[in-house]
């Protein structure tokens, strides 16, 4: 990759960052086996689309077994059949196999395919930004990360991917309307949304570390409902971002407290998300109290308000007393005091 951070440092980054890449950075440090090798040919394809290598990449695997790649950028799932041995990457992808040869565009890869390959779409477009993924490549999704759920693993729950998209639509268009200069920080950062089954009861939505740029949620008949979990998980992936870089916390792991949102103990780090991204949620909800949305007029509306506002005021009455911020995470402190300050105000907002 030394070709392509000499030529567009800020592309390989992106490339590395996109939830299917990111997934594999994961586990090749937990030391998954084949996790590598798929990374590496995602990041290999994605050079290539972008046209940033100077010099072919080949990639080869004697036991005729290639991974699944997921690549949410050009919207498909590409599985390599067995008879392949070599791929290599240029300005486009040759696939190699006996002695027969044949090419593919890598940044349009479901424009004309080749023998040897199989592409299918696996993303379905919801903004221009945002897609709804139909494949998913996260290891994590198998461990029961909640005490209430045994895992996420991708479910459209009995409807149409159509469907989805028109009720994320609907609940983007809410946080557009409601939480502007929240929606514009998510065209940088979120990529996919991930289904995991639908209730109509409980809405049920996690994020992963490892998976900066997606976010995980069941479909709910109320729109309003899922945009909360998607500012909810947007606010999760923002300090995943930034939990790369710096721990917010000195003793983030290293005690357990009651939490505000779960029945089992959690490590501050755990309540420092939570009350991080309960606050736009009760900045959302005042602003449509505000504005006299017809929510506001509903019978629980009160409740529902009051949920969001003790749910961070709780939090933070044990984060801020116990937390031992970094330089970082005190300015962090300081910006979440602040905005609190000003919804218990019920100022201008």
């Amino acid at each position: 990759a030394g070709c392509a951070v000499a030529k567009d440092a800020g592309t390989l980054a992106q490339t590395l960052f996109t939830p299917t890449c990111s997934a594999m950075l994961g586990a090749v440090a937990r030391g998954e086996s084949g996790a590598a090798f798929e990374l590496d040919l995602l990041v290999a394809w994605e050079l290539a689309a972008h046209m940033l290598l100077d010099e072919p990449i080949e990639a080869t695997l004697e036991e005729g077994l290639w991974p699944t790649l997921l690549l949410p950028r050009q919207g498909v799932r590409v599985d390599i059949d067995s008879a392949v041995h070599t791929l290599r990457f240029s300005d486009r992808i040759s696939l190699v196999s006996g002695t027969q040869e044949s090419h593919i565009d890598a940044d349009n890869p479901a424009s004309d395919v080749p023998s040897g390959l199989k592409v299918s779409h696996a993303y379905v477009p919801i903004t221009n930004d945002v897609s709804l993924a139909l494949a998913d490549n996260n290891p994590l999704t198998s461990v029961r990360g909640h005490p209430e759920r045994d895992g996420n693993h991708l479910d459209l729950g009995g409807h149409d991917p159509a469907v989805w998209v028109e009720c994320l639509q609907e609940a983007l268009e809410i946080v557009e309307t409601y939480l502007p200069e929240l929606y514009e920080e998510m065209r940088w950062l979120l990529r996919v949304i991930v289904p995991v089954g639908f209730d109509e009861e409980c809405q049920s939505s996690c994020s992963y570390q490892d998976t900066v740029g997606a976010i995980y949620l069941t479909l709910h008949p109320k729109a309003l409902k899922l945009a909360e979990a998607i500012v909810h998980e947007y606010q999760h992936n923002k300090l995943y971002a930034v939990l790369r870089l710096d721990p917010i916390l000195k003793n983030a792991k290293t005690s357990r407290h009651r939490s505000p949102v779960r029945p089992d103990a959690r490590p501050l780090e755990g309540l420092l998300l939570a009350v991080h991204a309960f606050l736009p949620v009760d900045l959302m909800y005042q602003r449509i109290t505000t504005a006299a949305h017809a929510w506001s007029k509903s019978r629980d509306w009160e409740n529902t308000c009051q949920n969001a506002t003790s749910t961070h005021i709780d939090g933070a009455k044990v984060l801020y007393i116990h937390g031992q911020p970094t330089k970082l995470g005190a300015m962090l402190f300081t910006e979440m005091q602040t905005l609190a300050g000003n919804l218990a105000r019920k100022g201008p907002l």
